[in-house]
C-alpha cells in the first residue's frame, strides 16, 4: 500500500487539531458606540427604552436644565445614540424619574416628586406622547416621604407603581403597591412591611394576574435580607420569602420567566468574595430557591438590571470596581448562571449602569451615569454588539467546515487506494 504524501499527512494533523480543541464561547463583547449627555451640573440616567423607529428613550434627572433644583429628563436618540430631542419637567423642588415604559407608542415615567403632591416626596406618574409632550401626571403619597421605584403596564391597560412610603404602613418604610386605572387614576394600594425599613425595586405582573414584587426587608440595623413577595390581582400578599445572610442583601430587578420560575438580581455582601458582589438568584414559581451566583472580585460589585436574552440565558448591568474606580459592568451568563462573557468600562472616572435591555439586532444597550471632567454627571447610553454570540457561533461552523475538509481528504485517500488496486499492473 502507498503512503499518503506528507502535505496531505501535514494537512489532515492540522484539521484534526482544529476538531479535537476545546471551542471557547466565551468572549468579551464589544462596544459599537457610547454617548453622554448633560449639561454643567449632575445628570443620572435610571431606565432606557427601544423604540419603534430603533432609537432609544432615556428617562432619569437633570441638574443643568428644567426649573428646578433637579427635574426629571427625557432623551431621545436615533438608533446610534445621537439625541434627536429632550425635554424635562418639573417644579422648583426635585423631580427624578426612576422608570420608564412604553405603552401604545407613548411613554409612561415613574418616580418621585417634591414639587408637587400632598408633602415631601411623593409617587410620580408622568404620561407624554412620542414627542415628549407632556399628557399627564398624577402624585401619590403623604405627609412624609414616598419614593416610586418601579412601574409596569398592567393587563386592563392601567399601570402598578411600586417603591416605598413613609406616609403609611406598620413604620419606617413600608413596600408600596399602587395600582391605576389607564388615566391614573388609584384603584387601590396596598402596604408590606414591619417597624424596621422595607424597600421596593422591581416589579412584574404574573399569568394569574397577581403581581410578584422585589427589594429588601430590614431585621435590625445591620441585617437586611433579599425579598420577595407576591401578591393576587388586589394587591393582597400571598406568600413571601427572604434570601440573605448576616450582612446586607438586597434584589434590584426581576424577571418571570416561561415556565413560571422567577429570576431575581442584586447584590450581595453575605456572600461572595467582596464587600458586595453581583448576585443572580433562581427561583421557581413559588419562590423556593433553585440555585444562586455572585459575580465580582474583592472590592465593590452590584447588579442594578436583569434582562432574560434571547438565548434563554441572562444579562446583568451595573458596577464593579476597577483600581479604585468604578466602572459599569455587563455580564452574559447561560440559562444556568455561568458567565459567558462580560464588558468592563474601565475608565479613569467613575461611571455607572442602571438599565439594560437586549435591542432588535440582538446586542445590548446600557445607560447610566458617567463623571465629567468638570467634576459633574451626565447621562450614559452604550450599545454593545452581539459579536461574542456570533464568535462563538463562528467557531462552530469554523469546526464544522474542519469535519467536512476531514472527511473529504478521507474519502480522497480511499478512492486513490481503491484506483491503485484496480489498475492494471505493466508487463515486465
Amino acid at each position: 500500500m502507498k503512503k499518503l504524501t506528507s502535505p496531505v499527512v501535514f494537512l489532515a494533523l492540522i484539521l484534526f487539531s482544529t476538531l479535537i480543541l476545546p471551542v471557547n464561547c466565551s468572549d468579551i463583547a464589544n462596544v459599537d458606540w457610547n454617548q453622554t449627555f448633560g449639561g454643567v451640573k449632575n445628570e443620572s440616567a435610571y431606565s432606557v427604552v427601544q423604540t419603534q423607529d430603533g432609537g432609544y428613550v432615556l428617562a432619569g434627572s437633570t441638574s443643568s436644565f428644567g426649573v428646578g433644583t433637579s427635574d426629571v429628563w427625557l432623551v431621545k436618540t436615533d438608533s446610534s445614540g445621537n439625541m434627536e430631542w429632550n425635554k424635562s419637567y418639573g417644579g422648583q423642588g426635585d423631580d427624578i424619574a426612576s422608570a420608564i415604559i412604553q405603552a401604545d407608542a407613548v411613554f409612561v415615567i415613574a418616580g418621585m416628586t417634591s414639587s408637587f403632591g400632598a408633602g415631601g416626596f411623593d409617587y410620580w406618574l408622568v404620561k407624554v406622547d412620542s414627542a415628549g409632550n407632556l399628557l399627564w401626571n398624577r402624585t401619590f403619597g403623604g405627609t412624609a416621604d414616598d419614593f416610586g421605584t418601579s412601574v409596569i403596564q398592567t393587563v386592563d391597560g392601567g399601570y402598578a407603581l411600586t417603591g416605598w412610603t413613609n406616609s403609611f404602613g406598620a413604620g419606617g418604610e413600608d413596600l408600596w403597591l399602587v395600582k391605576t386605572d389607564v388615566s391614573g387614576i388609584m384603584v387601590w394600594n396596598q402596604t408590606f412591611g414591619s417597624q424596621y425599613n422595607d424597600e421596593a425595586h422591581g416589579l412584574v405582573q404574573t399569568r394569574d394576574d397577581g403581581y410578584l414584587v422585589c427589594g429588601d426587608t430590614t431585621f435590625s440595623s445591620s441585617n437586611q435580607d433579599a425579598l420577595l413577595l407576591k401578591t393576587d390581582s388586589n394587591g393582597h400578599m400571598l406568600w413571601n420569602k427572604t434570601f440573605g445572610g448576616s450582612a446586607l442583601d438586597t434584589f434590584l430587578s426581576i424577571v418571570q420567566l416561561g415556565d413560571g420560575s422567577i429570576a431575581l438580581a442584586g447584590y450581595t455582601a453575605s456572600y461572595g468574595l467582596g464587600s458586595n458582589d453581583a448576585w443572580l438568584t433562581k427561583t421557581d414559581s413559588i419562590g423556593d430557591l433553585q440555585w444562586n451566583k455572585t459575580y465580582g472580585g474583592s472590592s465593590d460589585d452590584k447588579a442594578y438590571a436583569l434582562i432574560n436574552s434571547s438565548d434563554g440565558g441572562f444579562a446583568l448591568a451595573g458596577q464593579t470596581n476597577v483600581d479604585t474606580t468604578n466602572n459599569y459592568w455587563l455580564v452574559k451568563t447561560d440559562s444556568l448562571g455561568s458567565v459567558l462573557w462580560d464588558n468592563i468600562n474601565n475608565k479613569a472616572m467613575d461611571n455607572f449602569a442602571y438599565s439594560l435591555l437586549q435591542t432588535k439586532d440582538y446586542g445590548y444597550v446600557l445607560c447610566g451615569t458617567a463623571d465629567t471632567e468638570n467634576n459633574g454627571q451626565d447621562f450614559l447610553l452604550v450599545k454593545v454588539n452581539s459579536s461574542s454570540s456570533a464568535s462563538g457561533f463562528s467557531s462552530i461552523i469554523v469546526v464544522g467546515l474542519a469535519v467536512i475538509v476531514v472527511v473529504l481528504l478521507t474519502v480522497i485517500v480511499i478512492l486513490a487506494k481503491w484506483k491503485s488496486r484496480l489498475k492494471p499492473k505493466e508487463q515486465v
